[in-house]
């Protein structure tokens, strides 16, 4: 949709041409060194920041300002008529530019900025950013670019090597390095960025060779899908290893490959892997179909859902109900037997009198309405009782219903007592 834009930064190894055929902006990070800082990509390159190193210089890096952003958003908004942007950045783990993204956000109400957490780097955030671009250009809904962006981040998979681990241990990114020092001068270690988007120690491997072989093994270890890939393969200052593993990959009939890109990594990841650093990125592709597909589960699955909830809800509001009726009918029928029991009495009573006592004798006529008076009380006093007794059973007997069928059934035996008063 032409109201819809991407953004990304530099770490996403994205390259030019492809950022440029789908309109993705992609903001730059600082390079700095010598008390100056540098826009990467536009004032500064790779192999500069690998002369630095090498020749020991400290080199430093720093996210986009808040101002930087807003400059960019401002275009987008108000020259190009952006009302959806999607800033898809690296991992808020390694880097602040997230939430210096989010930030500026906050000063275009009239437009609506997602600042994402892409949770990985290099590549992956690259295709990250590729898809939701593609997505927009073929005319998905916000939802449906929220939905493949989603997927990506939770599937996306990045692992890496380096010639020498001294780069990435004083950069703080890898601190855990430290407690395998002597280790890692040996080996050589394979590291990858986990779902929380922290870079992660896999294992360690003998030498460079085993290195790139154990990078092109995990790319083939996702043995629950077996569809078309995107792979990312980037390397530093050395291209040959990359492209030795681009080999093992292609030749691969296991593994089955919808787009593969071969990028030098940025200025920014070479100022804190050094220049020897190889790295593999994947991610299964979701077809339209099955895109398709997946929405339609997702939405059964919560129809599903709600009608199950609904159904429960009320099932066992019934189930209540019923619960609560048989315990008043079984109420009603005690209260019953007892009213028929003092009725019967009474009857008997009177029955014993004779008409021709009741006529003839007004002493003893008023003296039946007394004794009709206090049968009548003491009837009204026993049914009291019983009600007393029977609610008592019933709150024991109930003591499995929820407090709101406890509460009803209390104040139906309340209403019960008082409409026999």
């Amino acid at each position: 949709m032409s109201n819809i834009a991407v953004v990304t930064d530099t770490t996403s190894d994205i390259p030019a041409e492809l950022a440029k055929k789908y309109n993705i902006k992609v903001i730059p990070l600082y390079i700095g060194f010598g008390g100056k800082l540098y826009l990467e990509g536009k004032e500064i390159t790779s192999n500069e920041v690998f002369e630095k190193l090498e020749s020991g210089v400290k080199v430093r890096t720093s996210t986009p300002s808040v101002g930087d952003f807003v400059k960019l958003y401002r275009d987008m908004v108000e020259k190009e008529k952006k009302t959806l942007i999607y800033s898809i950045h690296v991992s808020s783990k390694l880097s602040g530019t997230a939430n210096s993204a989010s930030q500026a956000g906050k000063f275009f109400p009239q437009a609506k900025i997602k600042a994402i957490d892409s949770k990985t780097a290099a590549t992956s955030l690259g295709f990250i950013a590729l898809e939701a671009a593609r997505a927009a250009q073929r005319g998905e809904s916000e939802e449906e670019i929220d939905s493949i962006i989603e997927f990506m981040i939770k599937r996306s998979k990045m692992f890496a090597t380096f010639e020498n681990f001294e780069y990435l241990f004083m950069g703080g990114r890898a601190p855990f390095l430290g407690k395998f020092l002597a280790k890692s001068i040996r080996l050589k270690p394979i590291i990858a960025i986990g779902s929380d988007g922290r870079v992660k120690l896999k294992k360690f491997v003998g030498n460079k060779k085993n290195s790139i072989i154990e990078l092109y093994k995990q790319i083939g270890k996702d043995t629950f899908y077996t569809g078309k890939k995107k792979i990312g393969i980037f390397y530093g200052s050395d291209i040959k290893p990359a492209l030795e593993l681009e080999k093992m990959i292609r030749e691969d009939d296991r593994i089955k490959i919808d787009e593969l890109i071969l990028t030098e990594v940025t200025a920014i990841m070479s100022a804190h892997t050094g220049p020897g650093i190889w790295g593999v990125t994947s991610c299964p592709v979701i077809s339209e179909r099955s895109m398709t597909e997946l929405k339609n589960a997702l939405r059964n699955l919560s129809e599903k859902s709600k009608d199950a909830l609904k159904y429960f809800s009320k099932d066992w509001s019934e189930k209540n109900r019923a619960i609560i009726k048989d315990a008043v009918k079984k109420l009603l029928n005690k209260s019953r037997d007892v009213f028929d029991d003092i009725s019967e009495k009474s009857d008997d009573t009177f029955v014993n009198l004779s008409e021709k006592s009741k006529v003839a004798t007004k002493d003893i006529s008023e003296r039946s309405e007394v004794m009709a008076r206090d049968l009548s009380d003491r009837g009204k006093e026993a049914l009291k009782d019983a009600i007393k007794n029977l609610y008592k059973k019933s709150r024991t007997a109930s003591k499995d219903l929820s407090e709101k069928s406890k509460k009803a059934l209390k104040e139906a035996l309340i209403n019960l007592a008082e409409k026999i008063k």
